[in-house]
């Protein structure tokens, strides 16, 4: 058994429910009860009794809890002694941030990323939000801070941010009123999709496809700057955060699309793996900033 079950069993004695052991280990649900069954295999006997109530746990986890408990502190012992002496031998943590989205970031995240991780060398490096994915399955950076959520289920992730979509595009390409913003009318628009990746068009060409829609994509450019510069000119529309309005040329339509249909989310990405001290730290950084 690893320290995350050891810490996840405590907490389950301690809350008597599997689903606010999850939550406040920040862990999903189905994860949590596959490590406590692990845990239960491992040592032979049952831990927790099971009901629609919640769960009480067994003589034998009562019984070991306190020994699992010391366990625990003494891991984030041996974890604090080892962060003190790696002051003074940083961990290199490599982190790729998509094109175009430092601005549903707040202002103070990097510093404060870097402040509170004093154990790391931290990297950040911009991409095209694609290689961005492409370089973290290749272990060429450990986290990589993009659009989201995905589908894929090889990725951990945390949702970092939240917002409203807008479709942004020249006045002479909209047709319809700004007000009257449908999936409909957004099929007379073309848009620009930021390479072939599962968010690359934040979702929306998933929608139309389930409401039979055709969707006019245009996906051969990758740097987000020339993307918008496209767009100013009306070859077609970007799809943008609330927070890059301010950004945007005053004379473009910004066309505010429906949460219904979609939403802006950012999402740190990493493997799942058994973490090292330095990428735990990292995580522990950005669950505080989940929302």
């Amino acid at each position: 058994m690893n320290s995350n079950q050891l810490r996840w069993f405590c907490s389950a004695c301690e809350t008597r429910s599997f689903a606010k052991a999850a939550e406040a280990t920040f862990v999903s649900r189905q994860a949590f009860g596959k490590a406590i069954k692990s845990m239960e295999d491992e040592l032979g006997c049952p831990l927790f009794h099971r009901t629609e109530q919640g769960v009480t746990p067994t003589e034998s986890a009562m019984l070991i809890y306190p020994i699992a408990q010391r366990c625990v502190n003494d891991i984030a012992h041996m974890r604090a002694i080892c962060d003190e002496h790696a002051l003074c031998t940083r961990t290199p943590i490599r982190i790729a941030i998509a094109d175009g989205v430092v601005e549903s970031m707040d202002d103070s995240f990097f510093d404060e990323l870097e402040r509170k991780n004093p154990t790391c060398d931290i990297a950040i490096e911009k991409h095209f939000y694609t290689r961005c994915m492409d370089y973290l399955h290749d272990g060429k950076v450990d986290f990589a801070i993009a659009p989201g959520p995905l589908r894929e289920q090889q990725l951990e992730s945390i949702p970092l941010a939240r917002e409203q979509v807008y479709a942004a595009t020249a006045p002479g390409t909209v047709h319809f009123p700004a007000n009257e913003v449908t999936l409909e009318n957004l099929a007379t628009l073309s848009f620009f999709s930021v390479g072939n990746g599962e968010r690359a068009m934040l979702g929306l060409d998933r929608i139309f496809e389930e409401h039979g829609l055709a969707i006019n994509r245009i996906d051969q450019y990758t740097e987000f700057g020339i993307v918008m510069q496209k767009a100013h000119t009306g070859t077609a529309a970007a799809l943008v955060p609330e927070s890059m309005l301010p950004r945007l040329a005053a004379d473009m339509v910004t066309l505010p699309i429906p949460p219904s249909i979609t939403t802006w989310e950012l999402h740190c990405f990493w493997l799942p793996h058994e973490p090292s001290n330095a990428e735990a730290s990292i995580i522990r950084f950005m669950r505080e900033r989940m929302v």
